[in-house]
């Protein structure tokens, strides 16, 4: 929406960053970039580190710390990499994108009115908000006088009068947060960042809602591949509530497109080392299927170990998984004995299915407090 999220070609925007720097530097930053995003972060590392040993330009220098830190959260993301279900992707134009995505009842996508955010320029992507018909809270972005994007809310206060907006101070970095979205129950709100901690560019975000303390939580990284060192724009979860759907220009030859991906909804996707940077490109161009390795390929050097930290949260997710589906069978049972228990004759045979239903009810009670003491372990593991 501001200069930094125009999708202007690659050669151009290190172009930009480069001026001054001799025709070495610049081709040494043209190609750890292409390296970053390429998921080569180590070899890319190493270029950047070159440069800054070698370069005086002091915006060059800040640009190459920044890019560093990307390819060092990038390996660290990489160390939790989920293999989402694909179900299908499109291209779309960029400008009216957000058209393109499932329909939600009582909902619309509307441009945010210029009382809001008053700057008149033309961006690449459109401003939007989701106005949701009947709801007291409305967020969108907006800009400041110097062109950088905050994330606010306004609430209605009475029929059609709305509150002053307020900025969502948990919310937002030293840079642009764009395209807010809130989850259906209120609890969660996804959006897009380039200032938080990312691969680079615009990645994907979801804050959850502390009823405590009446804010927004510390934004998490939705991860690999939902994000990735290109753009991602817009995440959200369908009204059935099977499929998650968002944006990228990971795969987008054209400065005029984009692309939409539709994935298999999980609360809790199993996540485990992405093994190198081959495998890092194929799951996140989201064509679905299994990754087979080359044979004839070598290993990279980017080649991701598991650590005991990685594990032992693949551990957590398994064992979460399986205790969910514990409850759900233990349900399914304890519904079909009380289906039963209407019709049983003998007495006896009635007091002993009772006292089953009672001593599974129990059981039951007591996996659900184990689930929800693995749920919040899970939390605190990913925030850590």
């Amino acid at each position: 929406m501001n200069k930094s999220i125009c999708l202007l070609p690659f050669f151009l925007l290190a172009g930009g960053l480069t001026f001054g720097q001799t025709p070495d530097i610049k081709s040494k930053y043209l190609s750890a970039e292409e390296l970053r995003r390429n998921y080569r972060f180590q070899e890319a590392i190493s270029i950047y580190k070159e440069i800054l040993e070698t370069s005086g330009d002091a915006s060059m220098n800040k640009a190459v710390v920044s890019s560093i830190a990307n390819c060092e959260n990038g390996l660290s993301m990489l160390e939790y990499g989920a293999r989402p279900k694909v179900y299908g992707s499109a291209v779309v134009p960029l400008k009216d994108f957000f058209l393109y995505y499932p329909d939600i009842s009582d909902s619309t996508w509307i441009l945010v009115p210029p009382v809001l955010n008053r700057n008149k320029k033309d961006y690449p992507i459109n401003n939007v908000l989701m106005n949701n018909a009947g709801g007291d809270v409305i967020f969108f972005s907006a800009q400041d006088a110097d062109g950088k994007w905050d994330i606010f809310n306004i609430k209605i206060i009475h029929e059609t009068k709305w509150s002053n907006p307020e900025p969502l101070t948990t919310l937002n970095s030293q840079e642009d947060e764009i395209l807010p979205y809130i989850s259906r129950d209120g609890k969660k709100l996804y959006f897009s960042s380039n200032g938080l901690s990312g691969m680079g560019g615009f990645d994907l975000y979801v804050s959850y809602w502390d009823e405590k303390r009446k804010i927004w939580d510390t934004p998490q990284n939705l991860g690999f591949p939902y994000s990735s060192p290109d753009d991602d724009y817009l995440f959200m979860d369908t009204e059935s509530g099977e499929f998650s759907v968002f944006a990228s220009n990971r795969e987008c030859g054209s400065r005029d497109s984009i692309k939409l991906y539709k994935l298999g909804f999980e609360s809790n996707p199993v996540k485990s080392p992405v093994i190198s940077n081959d495998e890092a490109l194929w799951i996140s161009s989201l064509h679905g299927g299994s990754y087979k390795k080359e044979e004839s390929r070598s290993e990279s050097s980017d080649t991701i170990r598991a650590n005991p930290e990685t594990s032992e949260y693949t551990k957590m997710i398994k064992e979460f998984r399986k205790l969910q589906s514990e409850i759900d069978e233990s349900i399914r049972q304890i519904n079909s004995n009380r289906a039963l228990l209407s019709s049983v004759g003998n007495e006896e045979e009635k007091a002993s299915l009772a006292k089953k239903i009672g001593e599974d009810e129990m059981i039951l009670l007591e996996k659900q407090s184990k689930l929800a003491a693995s749920n919040q372990a899970i939390q605190q593991r990913e925030m850590d």
